[in-house]
């Protein structure tokens, strides 16, 4: 398994898995309007600095993935909120996910991001940085 940031090779592999994303989350097809809205913010950000848009790659197919986008607080701390984690179910299980938790912790250390926010989908917030330390919720 690679660990790898989203490229302009991958650009299209990652659209095509987040939509599998969408897909198994929801219970239904992504609607065309929020497809293109994400389109047009994936390619607006990935090549940003301040955005992680992070992949699990074996071979050709992608794993899973993690993206993180950034935020401010009203004092001027660096945060950010992983907007999406996802590993595709027949690869759960095998560490993939706590892979790519401990390499986005590195890179929010790296960007000297003091915390970043995980959602998960009953809306329960787990902080997995805060203060250089990794934080299982």
């Amino acid at each position: 398994m690679k660990y790898t940031i989203l490229t302009d090779e991958l650009v299209i592999r990652y659209l095509e898995a987040f939509k599998k994303f969408y897909e198994e989350t929801e219970g239904k097809p992504i609607p065309d309007t929020y497809l293109d809205n994400y389109i047009r913010f994936v390619f607006n950000t990935y090549k940003n600095p301040d955005y992680l848009y992070l992949l699990a790659v074996e071979g050709k197919r992608i794993r899973g993935f993690l993206t993180i986008i950034p935020i401010f607080t009203i004092e001027g701390e660096k945060n950010g909120i992983v907007s999406h984690i996802y590993v595709f179910p027949q690869y759960r299980y095998n560490n993939i996910g706590k892979q790519l938790i401990k390499i986005a912790d590195i890179w929010c250390r790296d960007k000297k991001i003091n915390k970043a926010l995980i959602y998960d989908k009953y809306d329960k917030k787990i902080w997995f940085r805060k203060r250089k330390s990794l934080k299982f919720g």
